[in-house]
């Protein structure tokens, strides 16, 4: 296999590198690329990879600038430090990626996977990632329809205070209403935009703009206060405290 890759990074080139002779000794890497400029020359030179390992910005810009018509067919897996919302564009769009960091086995397993199915991949949509990505809030649903009684409202993604999952999972808005809701926390987590709302354990999902104070706690926990009050204290485990 004939592998290109396209990454900006010196330290992180050099670890692909690495990672690629340790999982895929098959792998022939044709070049690592530093910039758009740069891959252009190549493909005008060169004949197409079997895959491409493509980081989003390179040096000089988006790296979508580097393919010319008749490019769009290169298999592509991403390797990209975008975080959740821009995933779905991926996704969306029958591509593979890997989140930096990643590991020895996710390059691994994004490689298996392309290879399973490399007759069946289909061109890459550059101009439909690039709409994506620079509007991410288009992912995310802004409106929710919630239950009281024989009623059916609607409630807004910013009324939304936080859910919290006991035997059932309810959704309590910052006016302090609370409504019986149905589906799972990871449901809503995938509709809901993550660049407002945060999984803060396995029990609540919270709208930043409810949390009024963070306090630290016992064993580097974290303790959010919220508005309205919850019905039981919400914390944050050591490993999640960063995020």
């Amino acid at each position: 296999m004939k592998l290109l890759i396209l990454e900006d990074e010196e330290v992180a080139a050099r670890n692909l590198h690495r990672m690629l002779r340790r999982v895929a000794p098959e792998v022939h890497i044709l070049d690592t690329l530093k910039s758009v400029e740069a891959a252009r020359q190549w493909f005008r030179q060169h004949a197409p990879p079997d895959l491409i390992l493509l980081d989003i910005h390179l040096s000089d810009g988006l790296s979508f600038a580097a393919f010319q018509s008749g490019q769009e067919n290169i298999p592509v897996i991403f390797t990209t430090a975008y975080d959740q919302y821009a995933l779905k564009a991926f996704e969306l769009n029958s591509v593979d990626y890997l989140v930096k960091p990643f590991s020895e086995h996710q390059l691994r397993r994004a490689l298996d996977k392309w290879s399973q199915r490399r007759r069946a991949v289909a061109p890459t949509n550059w101009t439909a990632i690039q709409q994506m990505l620079q509007n991410p809030q288009s992912f995310y649903k802004t409106r929710f329809h919630v239950k009281k009684g024989d009623q059916i409202l609607i409630v807004q993604s910013e009324q939304i205070a936080f859910l919290y999952r006991d035997e059932y999972v309810f959704l309590y808005t910052l006016e302090g209403k609370r409504f019986l809701v149905e589906l799972s926390l990871d449901y809503w987590m995938d509709q809901l935009n993550p660049h407002t709302f945060y999984r803060a354990n396995r029990q609540f999902i919270v709208n930043i703009q409810a949390i009024e104070r963070i306090e630290t706690h016992f064993n580097y926990k974290l303790k959010l206060h919220v508005t309205p009050q919850p019905p039981q204290a919400i914390f944050v485990a050591k490993d999640r405290a960063r995020a």
